[in-house]
């Protein structure tokens, strides 16, 4: 089984393989994205079993400190509709990817990294055929500040001074202001508008 988690806002996905939809083995996966990406504050999920009895565990391990697990109204998977897609996303990568192959679980680990690395390098805002428009942005730039797929430069650290580490730190800071800057002036602009009807439901 694969335990697909994603962010609310960036919609950036990580991927955690499973043995089972026991409580216990839902937990050591959150457990495995706490470490690797942070404690969640809120927790979103459908009503199953495996998730009710989860959210139990969690609260006994970390209390108050833990994330706050929130639930979708019982039969209404439309509620959940921003994870649902990327389920769907993923599903599809990976009938196309591995089809009726039967592979270990390190290959199967590999192939839902690259898959992960694919869904959070996809286009967040508008693309352009203007070669001077710049790169859109994808969930990858939220989490290491560019694309996953570019070149890495390698640099000799030995050499720098306190001063330079800190110019580069800042340098981050900036690039990383910019890129929350797009998102709230492109995508999030890019988004349906909701309207409320005179019954009061939500259109």
């Amino acid at each position: 089984y694969i335990l697909l988690l994603t962010c609310a806002v960036t919609r950036a996905i990580h991927l955690e393989l499973v043995e089972s939809v026991s409580a216990k083995d839902t937990v050591l996966a959150l457990r495995c994205f706490f470490s690797r990406r942070g404690m969640s504050s809120h927790l979103i999920s459908d009503n199953a079993k495996g998730f009710l009895a989860a959210r139990k565990l969690l609260l006994n391990m970390y209390g108050s400190e833990g994330p706050k697990w929130h639930t979708i109204v019982p039969r209404a998977p439309w509620w959940g509709g921003f994870y649902e897609r990327l389920v769907g996303i993923v599903k599809s990568a990976l009938k196309r990817s591995i089809g009726k192959k039967n592979l270990c679980q390190a290959e199967l680990e590999a192939c839902l990294c690259e898959i992960e690395a694919t869904v959070n390098s996809r286009p967040l805002t508008f693309v352009g055929d203007d070669l001077e428009s710049g790169e859109p942005l994808s969930p990858a730039h939220f989490l290491i500040g560019r694309p996953l797929f570019s070149k890495v430069c390698k640099f000799d650290s030995s050499d720098e001074s306190s001063s330079e580490l800190k110019s580069r730190f800042q340098y981050r800071q900036v690039m990383s202001d910019n890129f929350w800057k797009i998102w709230s002036q492109d995508y999030l602009r890019s988004l349906p508008h909701i309207r409320q009807t005179s019954s009061g439901h939500t259109l």
